[in-house]
């Protein structure tokens, strides 16, 4: 079964099932060559959300307000969802933060999964909290592609955090069958692959589908750097970051993001090129 998921990935090539959108950012250069060039803007208020897949306590909530706020709302209006399915740590996430006025909020007391159902899930007093089959507990889940295709468009900024211990497979497959990834701009991940080597192959898959959905790999960064850099008021930049793969703590978050299009490019070399001819 876990090997069918896979191919099924790969089928996405044989069908030409390419992504929607954010096509045209391989190779730019040309375009400067070309008098016909014409690049587009858009005034458009766009709006921004954070969705925070694993709430937990909200602490993740807490970090890319203070890191992330401003930037955010530069962007577009800032709206905050969350799921958190364990009956102990939702309504501790409910209630924690005391959010700015222009910050819109959603807490979802549900597991995020593949289809609109009930799951099994297993929790250790708000520890340890997963989709787990044998469990004798069930939560209510969502179909998370399908809700991003209902509710969100091209223009909405989407930063996803997934801290969904052992699920984060099979959601991230069905978003690529469905392309639904196509309508994220930054994921942060917390892979649990590590636990089992029948979900490392596949991690590896998907991070290959990130490529051809127009996504980086940034780096990699310890939730325990950033709690420390939240303590001290200090900026994002003071959080270290591993570019070379070599944090190996089971909590690490790895963070991609998608390339720009060729015509936010053109724009940003074009205007480099014009502060330089003004200062020479």
């Amino acid at each position: 079964m876990q090997t069918n998921k896979s191919l099924s990935i790969i089928n996405i090539f044989e069908n030409n099932m390419y992504p929607s959108h954010k096509t045209n950012y391989f190779d730019y250069e040309p375009y400067l060559n070309s008098n016909n060039t014409s690049i587009q803007t858009t005034n458009r208020t766009r709006r921004f959300f954070y969705i925070d897949l694993g709430c937990f306590d909200g602490r993740d909530i807490d970090h890319f307000l203070h890191f992330h706020k401003n930037e955010a709302l530069s962007l577009g209006n800032l709206y905050i969802i969350t799921f958190e399915p364990d009956p102990i740590n939702y309504p501790v996430c409910k209630s924690r933060q005391t959010l700015p006025k222009s910050v819109h909020r959603t807490v979802y007391n549900a597991a995020v999964w593949i289809k609109n159902d009930k799951v099994r899930y297993a929790t250790e007093r708000g520890q340890k909290s997963r989709v787990d089959k044998d469990s004798a507990i069930y939560v209510h889940s969502i179909d998370f592609s399908q809700w991003l295709i209902d509710n969100f468009s091209l223009d909405d900024y989407l930063h996803v955090k997934f801290t969904i211990e052992g699920a984060e497979i099979d959601v991230l497959e069905k978003m690529v069958i469905d392309r639904s990834l196509s309508l994220i701009d930054y994921l942060e991940i917390e892979w649990t692959s590590h636990d089992s080597p029948d979900l490392e192959p596949r991690r590896i898959v998907l991070e290959s589908m990130f490529d051809v959905f127009g996504m980086d790999f940034l780096y990699i960064t310890n939730p325990v750097d950033l709690k420390h850099a939240h303590n001290l008021n200090d900026t994002y930049i003071a959080v270290p970051k591993d570019k070379a793969w070599k944090l190996r703590n089971p909590l690490t978050r790895f963070h991609y993001k998608t390339r720009k299009d060729v015509s936010v490019l053109l724009a940003e070399r074009l205007k480099r090129k014009k502060q330089q001819m003004k200062s020479s």
